[in-house]
């Protein structure tokens, strides 16, 4: 059953995917090269949500509602990473590991993510409830995609593709996140979550691409296709959900 609905979830990104667009490069550097030059010209990636809409306009209950959608993929971050290390090489093991160990807070239980973003969720007043009857259907369709690469390993290159985007993106959404905090006097403290992904994620992104993307070309050159559907995927799944969260926003 479980194979059933994820091969679903990915015939249902495949009909938003160019394969004509798809690098036919073995070399890694070229690669990922290309992978970040279709990833910046993607529409998602300077989405009117994040560099209009969020730093400029969005009051509190704009970005209770927006950490309310961000909960699809957020607190559940660690487990995903987590579920990635399985099977996979050293060299890719030691960086997924080290991205775990942030997501821990390095040992600090003050400082693991998902009790970091717990905190900004209650200072906008998002509790469980409040997600539970506010999530959009996009959101969860974006969510069930992160899901269903990183639990099965037979998604392992897609995964991989997907997670690099991922944290390539994060550092200037939480930029322009936090352009909202301030601009509506929320709490610093209850703001690290984001202000500590700026640099973090910006770093765990070079790490994706170097340390785990790249030796797997290496390994098996046929990996690019599956990665960079990976990728693009995810692209796909967010901008369809930030239309449909700008969209609600500006209807309210």
């Amino acid at each position: 059953m479980q194979a059933i609905l994820e091969d679903f979830v990915i015939e249902y990104e495949d009909q938003w995917m160019d394969e004509g667009e798809i690098p036919f490069t073995d070399d890694p550097d070229q690669f990922v090269q290309q992978l970040k030059e279709a990833v910046r010209a993607h529409p998602a990636n300077r989405h009117p949500f994040y560099i209009d809409f969020l730093p400029f306009k969005a009051g509190v209950a704009d970005i209770r509602y927006y950490l309310a959608q961000e909960t699809a993929l957020d607190p559940r971050f660690d487990d995903f990473i987590a579920l990635m290390q399985l099977g996979c090489d050293s060299q890719q093991k030691l960086e997924l590991a080290g991205n775990y160990w942030d997501e821990m807070g390095n040992g600090n239980p003050a400082q693991v993510h998902t009790a970091m973003f717990e905190n900004a969720m209650r200072e906008v007043g998002a509790d469980p409830e409040f997600v539970r009857t506010h999530r959009l259907v996009e959101t969860l369709i974006c969510g069930n995609l992160s899901a269903t690469l990183a639990v099965n390993p037979r998604f392992y290159y897609r995964s991989i593709g997907s997670f690099a985007v991922t944290e390539f993106l994060f550092p200037r959404r939480c930029a322009q996140l936090l352009e909202a905090w301030r601009r509506n006097n929320l709490s610093v403290r209850n703001g690290e979550y984001h202000k500590e992904h700026i640099g973090i994620d910006a770093r765990h992104a070079s790490g994706f691409f170097r340390n785990v993307i790249k030796p797997e070309i290496r390994k098996d050159p046929s990996a690019t296709g599956d990665i960079y559907w990976g990728a693009i995927a995810r692209m796909n799944s967010s901008q369809r959900y930030l239309d449909a969260l700008l969209n609600e926003l500006v209807a309210c």
